[in-house]
């Protein structure tokens, strides 16, 4: 099967009309988005996002949202939706290593969790990010099968898994340039939507709190070099206070290290770079493919 995959052919789509002009904008996607856990601190980074009319993506465990008598985090997405600032990701139906799935497993995590999106708010996501960042080749396959067109993941995990059906060439728009895998030529790509920043990946990479927004944004400009945009990666426990006895996170928001998002929204604004959303820079119909240098 592998050496059928290597020799598939990548066709070339018919270049459209337009010229590259990168989005220079970046995505801010919060994951763990649930009823439970940190759901103060969810509920604040939403607020902030709506309060300043800006689009946001909620990465939801799905079989966790609107699953308890407490509905605040799933009223507060139902509102970001309804005003057309916030689309839905799918950060598993169950927040398990998709890596170690079959592709009927995941077929039958992404069929359950669009069936609950579709009857929470009316409309189900095409967009994957995988719990722990990882997933395996049967991700890619299920969702090819699932019409699920939107994968996110950091690229140090994409260099880690082996993925066969991953073009050498990149999908350029009239505002991004993405990786793409192609399963057959009768089925639609996977649009590969990387993130290079994340509060959670910098601090445990060593990154000083002082140093955690100019780094953010040194990643951020190598981003929309590359691609014409950057996402930027939020957690709760980004701004999750923590017990300075127990250590253990209190759900309160531990503003000092909320300033970390409000500052680089602010230096963005600054610098006329939009907030935007993976809608933004998804390709057209009929994206030009360039190799990719």
């Amino acid at each position: 099967m592998y050496a059928q995959i290597a020799n598939l052919e990548f066709n070339p789509i018919p270049i459209p009309t337009y010229a590259y002009s990168p989005c220079n904008c970046v995505i801010f996607a919060m994951d763990d988005i649930s009823d439970y856990g940190a759901n103060k601190v969810q509920l604040a980074t939403m607020d902030y996002f709506i309060s300043k009319n800006l689009s946001f993506t909620a990465s939801i465990i799905v079989n966790q949202l609107a699953n308890s008598s407490h509905l605040a985090v799933f009223h507060k997405v139902e509102e970001g939706v309804e005003k057309n600032l916030f689309e839905i990701a799918i950060h598993g139906y169950r927040h398990v290593d998709h890596s170690l799935l079959t592709k009927q497993e995941q077929e039958d995590d992404f069929s359950k969790a669009n069936a609950k999106l579709q009857y929470l708010f009316g409309k189900r996501s095409d967009i994957f990010i995988p719990p722990f960042n990882k997933f395996n080749l049967h991700t890619i396959e299920a969702m090819v099968d699932l019409n699920i067109t939107i994968f996110s993941t950091h690229p140090d995990a994409e260099r880690a898994t082996i993925n066969p059906y991953k073009s050498p060439t990149l999908i350029t728009t009239n505002n991004s340039r993405l990786e793409f895998s192609k399963v057959s030529d009768h089925q639609q790509p996977i649009y590969h939507v990387p993130f290079l920043v994340s509060f959670l990946r910098l601090e445990g990479e060593g990154v000083s709190e002082d140093k955690i927004v100019e780094e953010s944004m040194r990643l951020i400009d190598e981003s929309i070099a590359k691609y014409g945009f950057a996402q930027v990666r939020l957690h709760p426990s980004d701004f999750d206070q923590v017990d300075v006895i127990t250590g253990k996170p209190t759900n309160a928001v531990d503003y000092t290290r909320f300033q970390h998002l409000t500052k680089i929204v602010d230096m963005l604004a600054d610098r006329n770079i939009r907030i935007a959303s993976f809608r933004d820079i998804s390709p057209p119909h009929s994206p030009e493919i360039i190799l990719n240098n």
